[in-house]
């Protein structure tokens, strides 16, 4: 998604760190707060439909496992659902058709949304694009980093990417690639740099100057087209795009900055007067997103979720094949249950008192211990009773 291939030439933050890592670090730096990342909702339904899976609400069920293996870390997730007021998109848009009927039909939408709930995790809509509103929590400091192979959250201006790296043998989440505002614009990958990129390479909304490819792009992205289109979005911007495709097309036909390894003719001959498209430059420079005041109240209706371990087993015994009592117990046992002892002995921490100690949750008998990562952090492995777990499980479960 976004402009082809973009994201093999940018820099790196830091390569292949366990997510699981970095959750842990930044909770026990932040007073045990943990790890706010925001999700594209739609990126990964489309990633859950080219998954192949068996059985009944398969998509369902791959979007159910990934939540699981992220309970167990010290994440709080936020699902942003595109919404009304988005541009259209020319690229891409065959790939999100693959099962579009599937996204539109209740009963799809309604298990996702149940699965997000009963997690605890939090999910809105956006005015227009989710990735607009996720880089806008971002920017903001609303959210820590933003979970997602898209790279447009970066030119509506994200602070930090987490890009998944594909492991073999698992469609889980466990290695990401971290990718940083501060370190892409000391590259010369700034925001406005990387919108002249899309322009020319093309990107979700066209695509982009015939003849122009990422590595010419590229070379050019240091020379201010980006940060002057920027500057001139006002009443007459129509009059300095004459301008500004006549500097283009000197620097592409005569090398004029030396940052081509030849000048590009072929290129400078697609240079029309509709280039680059008005609506493009508005739907980068000028996306839908929540003004200030929704923004500070939807920030006070965030993170107040809690897991419901009975309304998640319901939701399994409606969506999936193997939603009986057994089959919810054995599922549970290993995806669902470390990450509530996990979180559960998070909250006891945070509502420790010295002078009034608590009872907690689920008392734990240490088995092992080692210590973890760089850190030298202790890890420990427990058993704890499950009877609580068995009970709370199959609270509201028919069968």
């Amino acid at each position: 998604m976004g402009v082809n291939r973009l994201w093999k030439i940018l820099p790196k933050a830091a390569s292949s760190t366990p997510l699981y890592q970095i959750a842990l670090e930044h909770t026990l730096d932040q007073h045990l707060t943990p790890y706010k990342i925001g999700i594209d909702a739609l990126l990964w339904l489309f990633h859950s439909q080219t998954t192949l899976g068996t059985g009944e609400n398969s998509e369902i069920e791959l979007f159910f496992n990934h939540c699981c293996r992220l309970l167990s870390m010290l994440v709080a997730l936020l699902f942003v659902f595109d919404g009304q007021d988005q541009p259209e998109k020319l690229r891409n848009e065959k790939k999100f058709s693959i099962n579009k009927k599937k996204f539109s039909e209740n009963n799809y939408l309604n298990g996702i949304q149940a699965i997000i709930d009963s997690f605890g995790f939090e999910s809105l809509t956006a005015p227009g694009e989710a990735e607009a509103a996720l880089a806008q929590f971002s920017m903001t400091g609303k959210i820590d980093a933003i979970l997602s192979d898209d790279i447009d959250c970066f030119l509506f201006r994200a602070r930090t990417v987490l890009r998944s790296v594909a492991v073999k043998n698992s469609s889980y989440i466990e290695f990401v690639d971290i990718y940083s505002s501060d370190i892409l614009d000391q590259a010369g990958f700034s925001c406005e740099a990387l919108i002249f990129i899309a322009l020319l390479r093309g990107g979700d909304y066209d695509t982009g100057l015939p003849g122009c490819g990422l590595t010419t792009a590229a070379n050019l992205r240091t020379l201010g087209f980006g940060d002057t289109l920027k500057r001139n979005l006002n009443s007459t911007l129509n009059h300095f795009l004459d301008e500004w495709q006549e500097m283009l097309r000197k620097e592409l036909s005569t090398n004029f900055s030396q940052k081509l390894s030849s000048p590009n003719k072929q290129a400078v001959l697609n240079i029309s007067n509709r280039f680059p498209c008005r609506k493009v430059i508005d739907a980068y420079f000028n996306p839908s997103i929540f003004d200030s005041d929704e923004l500070d109240c939807l920030t006070t209706q965030l993170w107040n979720n809690c897991l419901e371990l009975q309304t998640a087993a319901r939701s399994c015994e409606i969506y999936f094949i193997w939603g009986s009592q057994a089959g919810i117990l054995k599922k549970f046992e290993k995806l669902v249950w470390p990450g509530v002892v996990f979180r559960s002995v998070l909250e006891d921490v945070q509502r420790q008192n010295a002078k009034n100690p608590i009872i907690p949750t689920f008392p734990l008998e240490i088995i092992a211990m080692k210590n973890y990562g760089p850190s030298n952090v202790e890890n420990y492995r427990v058993h704890v009773p499950t009877k609580s777990l068995i009970s709370r499980s199959l609270l509201d479960v028919e069968g």
